[in-house]
């Protein structure tokens, strides 16, 4: 119950300033206040061009939290993707993410042995979807490019490797109860 309180207590303290991008110290706290077992769910469009043709898609990506200690977490995320105006997924990525805050950024690393990619109009495809995702670089955000919104929602500007231009993901931490 005190753990409640002092997010929403933490919440006041964020949404009756402005809002702006969050200080190390509004980070820091915010990660605290998610643990093992804690959901977060994130949403994004963007578009990415192949062979000459623009896609327009739209990611859901749920993140539930394996493993928090300090200055690192662990999730297990599953990745949604979908064409833009269609209600099916086409494909679906599965793998752990470790989180870790090195000085003003985070760094988000993929665990190469825990990618899982289901691609059911072109299965010949997931192994090889699966090997690019497991080579992917670590995304590092700085912390400027955080906002909070209204608690519990937050959005983040990512810059991608394998996308040219920077993506907002609009995000919501579901706790536990």
């Amino acid at each position: 119950m005190l753990r409640y309180f002092y997010a929403f207590l933490l919440a006041f303290c964020f949404f009756t300033s402005n809002v702006q991008a969050a200080s190390i110290e509004e980070i820091n706290r915010f990660e605290k206040l998610i643990t093992e077992g804690d959901v977060v769910k994130c949403t994004t469009d963007f578009s990415v061009t192949e062979n000459n043709e623009k896609y327009q898609l739209s990611m859901l990506g749920i993140m539930k939290v394996i493993y928090s200690v300090e200055n690192e977490k662990r999730y297990h995320t599953t990745q949604y993707y979908r064409l833009n105006g269609s209600t099916i997924s086409f494909v679906r990525h599965e793998m752990d993410i470790i989180v870790t805050h090195e000085k003003s950024k985070i760094k988000e690393e993929i665990v190469p042995d825990s990618v899982k990619v289901f691609y059911p109009l072109a299965p010949e495809q997931e192994a090889i979807l699966a090997e690019a995702a497991r080579k992917t670089a670590p995304v590092f955000i700085d912390h400027e490019d955080i906002t909070f919104t209204t608690f519990p929602d937050y959005q983040v500007k990512v810059k991608y490797p394998s996308i040219s231009d920077v993506v907002t993901q609009y995000c919501r931490v579901q706790m536990k109860k």
